[in-house]
């Protein structure tokens, strides 16, 4: 296997009815020099079985398992194993457009970016949700991550990173390690 460009890390909890679309979407990047760390968060549907199964086709895929502690505390866990130069967040009820990865990293190595910031879009079945949509509204969204654009942050180190878990839903990100 060639150099890991990109760690994607996707913390799963009772996600049965989004995770297939979520590793599909991971699985058909363009770039393909990634890994995938799925950590389940303690959860009590099937998503432990479908990353099973996703780990069986996909020898990229590196399940974790943790108590349910909650998507930062996964996220962090993710990372300690990761040995991408990048690391990628993916909820596992969001996906990216197939170019997104290697668009991100390609925009990442010819800026000498440390952080690739990217937009997003919120989608219900097909639809684009209206601004301000999102849990807790009358639309059930999904986040896609395409369309990368470059931020400079200074020297970023993964001993520098920790996931903070909060009411807000991060936006997406790729961090340079």
């Amino acid at each position: 296997m060639s150099m890991i460009k990109v760690s994607v890390i996707i913390p799963v909890y009772n996600a049965e009815n989004y995770l297939p679309m979520a590793l599909e979407s991971i699985l058909k990047q363009t770039l393909t020099d990634i890994e995938v760390i799925c950590v389940d968060d303690g959860s009590t549907d099937h998503s432990l079985q479908i990353l099973e199964k996703y780990q069986k086709m996909d020898r990229r895929i590196t399940i974790l398992k943790q108590k349910n502690s909650y998507a930062g505390v996964a996220r962090n866990y993710g990372m300690s194993v990761a040995k991408g130069k990048y690391l990628a967040f993916l909820d596992s009820d969001d996906y990216f457009v197939p170019e997104m990865l290697e668009r991100a990293y390609r925009n990442g190595e010819e800026q000498g970016a440390d952080v690739v910031i990217f937009d997003g879009e919120c989608f219900s079945h097909g639809t684009v949700c209206p601004l301000g949509g999102g849990r807790g509204a009358e639309w059930d969204c999904l986040h896609v991550c395409h369309l990368p654009c470059l931020s400079h942050l200074g020297q970023l180190g993964k001993e520098h990173l920790m996931v903070w878990q909060g009411d807000r839903h991060a936006e997406p990100f790729l961090i340079f390690r």
